[in-house]
């Protein structure tokens, strides 16, 4: 069952992610892996 809305969804997910990764490399390092995470995770869910 494909849902639209989820595509877009996931969409705005992946460039909240890269923006937090930006901020995050001048604020907290610690950050990026998680944001690399989720990337990953969307990527992931779009090929299935």
């Amino acid at each position: 069952m494909e849902q639209p809305w989820r595509e877009q969804n996931e969409a705005e997910l992946v460039q909240k992610a890269k923006e937090q990764s930006r901020e995050a490399k001048t604020q907290k390092p610690t950050n990026v892996g998680g944001t690399k995470l989720i990337i990953k995770r969307t990527k992931s869910v779009k090929e299935s």
